[in-house]
């Protein structure tokens, strides 16, 4: 699954595709409109179908910053310090079958 931020979301890994969302909310609990158009950033790869995730492309208004993603990740990379802060997040909840 991709990584994300500022959302949660509560799936059940064994269902069946497709019928696999429990819930998905933002990240102060209120629940995502289906009816509301929201603004997502995602990088280059995923946005040009990478690990299968072709209905990026079909969004609307892309925005093509002309900064490749990795070029971007390896400068923020080096411009922290060492080692490397990671924060535990808990954006994924598996619930049992």
């Amino acid at each position: 699954h991709a990584h994300i931020s500022g959302a949660r979301v509560r799936y059940s890994p064994s269902a069946p595709d497709g019928d696999r969302l429990i819930e998905a909310t933002l990240a102060d609990g209120s629940p995502i409109d289906a009816e509301r158009i929201y603004t997502v950033t995602a990088n280059n790869f995923m946005v040009d179908g990478g690990d299968g995730y072709t209905m990026l492309a079909g969004g609307r208004n892309i925005d093509f910053t002309g900064i490749v993603d990795l070029d971007a990740l390896i400068d923020y990379i080096r411009s922290l310090p060492s080692p490397l802060p990671v924060p535990a997040a808990d954006r994924y909840v598996t619930t049992p079958p």
